[in-house]
């Protein structure tokens, strides 16, 4: 019997619309999903389920910029895909 369903949200649900495309979702989109995600577990566990939604995890933009570098070398941007201002929005 759930009682309690948790959503996580990662790293990505943080990411720039330009830098990365493709991990990104426009804000509106993000919302009908956590509504769909929310309702489905409603509608298959029942309406006492209680949800517990965790947010991104922060992004230390120093450690993801050396991350950029060592991953990617000359490659890399250095401009932060994803930030803690993005993932609050």
């Amino acid at each position: 019997n759930v009682r309690i369903a948790t959503i996580f949200f990662g790293a990505n649900d943080a990411s720039d619309a330009v830098l990365n495309p493709r991990h990104h979702v426009p804000l509106q989109r993000f919302k009908d999903n956590l509504k769909k995600i929310a309702s489905t577990i409603t509608k298959h566990i029942g309406h006492h389920v209680k949800i517990i939604i965790i947010c991104p995890p922060p992004v230390h933009h120093d450690t993801r910029l050396k991350y950029q570098v060592e991953r990617y070398g000359n490659k890399a941007t250095g401009k932060l895909e994803r930030t803690l201002e993005l993932s609050g929005k």
